[in-house]
């Protein structure tokens, strides 16, 4: 799936659906402790998609429900200072 957004993102890279999924990655990839691998993954495809992401979420685009059920996660996380 990570794959396959990223691929979105290179033919349209303010889908709101395809950011969302891999700010989905991202969240996931921080809690379970591969952050380093997914970060590694994402980057040489998108540079400045977390620019990207952090702006779609202030513009509040529709990431779709997957996105959704990991927002609170996110607002734990920036919470915590990171």
């Amino acid at each position: 799936m990570l794959e396959v957004s990223l691929l979105l993102l290179q033919e349209d890279p303010d889908d709101g659906v395809a950011l969302g999924n891999v700010a989905c990655h991202l969240m996931d990839s921080i809690f379970s402790g591969w952050l380093v691998g997914c970060y590694e993954l994402v980057q040489p495809y998108m540079p400045g998609l977390l620019d990207r992401i952090d702006l779609a979420i202030s513009r509040q685009d529709d990431f779709g429900s997957d996105f959704d059920l990991h927002m609170a996660r996110l607002h734990k996380y920036r919470s915590l200072g990171a």
